[in-house]
């Protein structure tokens, strides 16, 4: 992998990320101010357990990759889960790739 793929690489994982972030942020903002049942069932979630731990909150980590976002009715609630279903997908497969290749590349194996 060139120097010019592995900065593209470096940036799409770190972009996508931030912008996983941003929509979780959209989406527990919406859940707190729209749907205060299904924001307290999650486990009340905050932007800055999102931000801070590496675990965030596992309630809402299986709300988004689970059907029941599709149950709200509320369209910016699925564009969100949606949004960040792509996106970590999109960081996790560029991680992979650039981990394969970069210890594919250590190892001398082309």
């Amino acid at each position: 992998m060139t120097s010019t793929m592995l900065d593209g690489a470096v940036t799409v994982v770190f972009v996508g990320y931030l912008l996983s972030k941003y929509a979780v942020s959209v989406l527990i903002r919406r859940l707190h101010d729209q749907h205060q049942t299904l924001w307290s069932d999650l486990g009340q979630p905050r932007v800055w357990q999102i931000l801070v731990t590496t675990t965030g909150n596992w309630r809402l980590t299986w709300f988004i990759w689970s059907g029941d976002a599709a149950n709200t009715g509320d369209r910016e609630i699925i564009a969100c889960v949606w949004a960040i279903r792509v996106l970590t997908v999109v960081v996790f497969t560029t991680t992979a790739v650039v981990l394969s290749t970069t210890l594919r590349t250590c190892a001398g194996v082309r």
